[in-house]
């Protein structure tokens, strides 16, 4: 079946897919989103002006003179190469969101518990394999230290890979996953018996010792963290109680007790390795 699919895999980083289709960004209004750059830490110069190069090269995206201009923004992905994202968030907030709901994570793990057989699938340089509208490319507009640019550019297994084919998609081979008994999807490990906590991704919260809240504000962020995972922390309300008291400190004593801090880290750990 694979070697009937195999179009569907990329044979290379040249070997990129086409989707045939355009995407229109709708905007509430039309005053120009407009941010400074992100400083880019000196070692990275280089690196970050190759990788510009070779998006101008692969057409992907061209010079600009948008009165649009988002934040680049470098991290590295877990290979190590580079990663340019855009802080799109003030564009986020001038557009007109789409209506079409996009599933709920728990709905999509509730419905893979019982399968015997799972398989992930990576679309290699995802962003890059659609269309921007002309009209639109000059909102996607992104700025750096060297200027202004924006973007131009078994059954069931193989019914999808048929429909990315037809689409136009490429994946990258290396990265998918077939025919594996479990697999990791959306920060959850999935298998048979259905779908439990990543044990990498809950590391943090197992090494809450080492992240004593300061402030209000950095117990919201505690409770954020460990809140993610409640569905799989029995009495979670009960136990993150002395965590929860310390958002109800009136403002002239919002000073954190270190008792209850010690209490409220201690049952989460507790909880979180149970």
């Amino acid at each position: 079946m694979l070697r009937e699919e195999s179009a569907v895999f990329s044979q290379g980083e040249n070997d990129m897919g086409c989707l045939d289709l355009e995407m229109e960004i709708r905007l509430k209004d039309q005053q120009p989103v407009q941010k400074n750059y992100n400083s880019i830490p000196r070692p990275l110069y280089r690196e970050v002006k190759d990788y510009l190069s070779d998006l101008m090269a692969r057409g992907w995206v061209r010079r600009s003179k948008s009165p649009y201009s988002s934040p680049a923004v470098c991290v590295r992905k877990k290979d190590g190469t580079l990663r340019l994202c855009i802080d799109y968030r003030a564009l986020n907030a001038k557009t007109i969101p789409d209506r079409q709901p996009i599933p709920k994570i728990n709905d999509v793990l509730s419905g893979l518990g019982g399968n015997h057989w799972f398989s992930t699938l990576d679309q290699g340089k995802a962003y890059h394999q659609g269309f921007v509208s002309e009209e639109s490319r000059q909102a996607t507009a992104f700025i750096t230290p060297w200027g202004l640019y924006e973007w131009e550019h078994l059954r069931r297994l193989q019914a999808v890979l048929q429909r990315l084919k037809a689409k136009g998609v490429k994946l990258r081979a290396s990265k998918c996953e077939l025919f594996q008994s479990e697999v990791k999807y959306l920060g959850k490990i999935v298998s048979a018996q259905g779908y439990r906590a990543d044990p990498e991704d809950t590391k943090a919260v197992l090494h809450l010792k080492e992240m004593r809240p300061k402030s209000v504000g950095e117990v919201r962020h505690m409770l954020g963290l460990v809140g993610y995972y409640r569905q799989f922390i029995r009495d979670f309300s009960k136990k993150a109680r002395p965590l929860y008291d310390l958002l109800t400190v009136p403002p002239p004593e919002k000073t954190l007790n270190g008792k209850q801090i010690k209490e409220g880290v201690k049952a989460q750990q507790k909880a979180r390795a149970t």
